[in-house]
């Protein structure tokens, strides 16, 4: 998925949600980046679960 920045398929063909986070919070995270698998090996499926995920995980400014 070219149009998704943080949807990756993985060797297996499941789809991710990755977000790296900032460098400023890396340290009180803990983590460089959050990776969570969307459960999916249908592109449309995981576009649409993307969505769900990137607002859960990205904070309303």
């Amino acid at each position: 998925m070219h149009f998704f920045p943080h949807l990756y398929k993985s060797r297996h063909d499941v789809y991710y949600f990755r977000f790296l986070v900032p460098a400023w919070l890396q340290g009180t995270i803990g983590k460089a980046e959050i990776r969570k698998s969307l459960g999916t090996h249908d592109p449309r499926e995981a576009a649409a679960l993307f969505g769900e995920s990137l607002a859960a995980k990205t904070p309303c400014i």
